[in-house]
């Protein structure tokens, strides 16, 4: 039986509140891995992820934290499984742009009317250009969703892949081959500390 997983990731958003994000990816093997593993993968992929964009994100935004949680086909937590802590801090000295602006990017399924859509927060005001990001953000966010929709899985323990929880259909749903980034800002909503959490 597959095994669900759910990744929150935190940033603190230049000190004016908080930026969330969520990744869903499971384990498709019958037998469940052991714990130090998932949170190694899980470590792996978000750095694997942010790593092309991190040197477009302001330096105000750092990792407040990321943790791994077991979850139900309906995305319910089941039980923690621990905390991990990737290097996917803003390495940029810009001012950030707005904090609910963020880059968009948009990962298909196989499933009709199913797909996987990202906000990627922090980006410094040099990121854009006639109200579009640049180009050189725009391939580095690209890079970014090729990893999310890669997932957590290697060539070892290829049984782990990425996807998302459909509310709709109510199970986990693996991401296709395709993806895509786009050159329009979008907006992520941002909490003030302790609300909301």
């Amino acid at each position: 039986m597959a095994t669900n997983y759910k990744m929150t990731v935190v940033f603190n958003a230049a000190g004016l509140g908080v930026s969330t994000n969520v990744f869903w990816f499971q384990d498709q093997d019958s037998s469940p891995p052991i714990d130090s593993l998932v949170l190694g993968l899980a470590s792996d992929w978000a750095e694997a992820m942010w790593e092309p964009i991190s040197g477009f994100m302001a330096d105000s935004f750092k990792l407040k934290e990321a943790i791994v949680d077991e979850v139900d086909s309906q995305g319910a937590k089941i039980r923690n499984v621990g905390s991990i802590d990737p290097a996917i801090d803003g390495n940029s000295p810009g001012d950030p742009l707005a904090l609910t602006t963020a880059g968009s990017s948009f990962v298909r399924t196989s499933t009709p009317r199913v797909q996987g859509r990202k906000r990627w927060p922090g980006f410094h005001e040099g990121t854009t250009a006639g109200g579009l990001f640049i180009n050189n953000l725009l391939s580095a966010l690209a890079a970014a969703t090729l990893e999310w929709l890669g997932g957590p899985g290697t060539i070892i323990f290829a049984s782990f892949v990425s996807g998302v929880i459909s509310k709709r259909i109510g199970d986990f749903v693996p991401f296709a081959d395709s993806g895509v980034a786009t050159s329009v800002p979008g907006t992520q909503v941002t909490r003030k500390p302790l609300r909301g959490q």
